[in-house]
């Protein structure tokens, strides 16, 4: 499967309201979403830029409403990216911002890092931090080496052992659910 590298072009907002004590009867995490579209040049708004009714009641799965009294709120954000379907999708690369806060470094405290990490979506569907730590990384607490030692420009990437300082988890594949294979010039193998 060939990558492709796709970019965010907008951010939506989300908005959520968190209930306290389940009135809904579909099982949902006491949650309720809504998206809301944000314009491309557009400041992401405030809480406060939000009326009592702006905000989600109704779940979206069960279509119970759980009423206004006792939801806790919270917004957050959604990135939209240059492709029909706005989601990163199979054989997906893209940019994610890994900071640990405003100019704090990556959140790995990998040195040289900018917190800009390159993600993957795995034939699976899985999300595959590329410049992330292997899950069975062999030198946790180094900040110098890298798991995965990335070549090449996206998307003709390739990631493994060669070609840098690394540890020795694997021999460069990526296991992650029922796919266990290889990034090499720009393909999953």
């Amino acid at each position: 499967m060939k990558t492709r590298l796709i970019k965010v072009i907008k951010k939506n907002v989300v908005l959520i309201s968190l209930l306290h004590g389940c009135r809904c009867q579909c099982g949902r995490a006491n949650k309720i979403v809504e998206v809301r579209e944000v314009g491309d040049n557009s400041p992401l708004p405030s809480m406060d830029s939000f009326n009592e009714e702006d905000w989600p009641t109704v779940c979206d799965k069960c279509g119970i409403d759980a009423g206004r009294e006792g939801l806790r709120r919270s917004l957050s954000t959604r990135d939209v990216y240059d492709k029909e379907s706005g989601k990163p999708e199979p054989g997906d690369l893209f940019y994610r911002d890994m900071t640990a806060g405003k100019g704090k470094g990556c959140l790995y405290h990998v040195s040289g890092c900018d917190g800009m990490h390159l993600y993957a979506v795995l034939p699976n569907g899985r999300h595959w931090d590329i410049d992330g730590r292997a899950t069975n990384c062999t030198r946790p607490d180094d900040d110098v080496h890298r798991c995965w030692v990335r070549q090449g420009e996206p998307p003709n990437v390739t990631a493994g052992k060669d070609g840098g300082d690394t540890c020795s988890a694997g021999a460069g594949s990526i296991a992650s659910g029922d796919y266990h294979g290889f990034l090499r010039n720009g393909s999953f193998t």
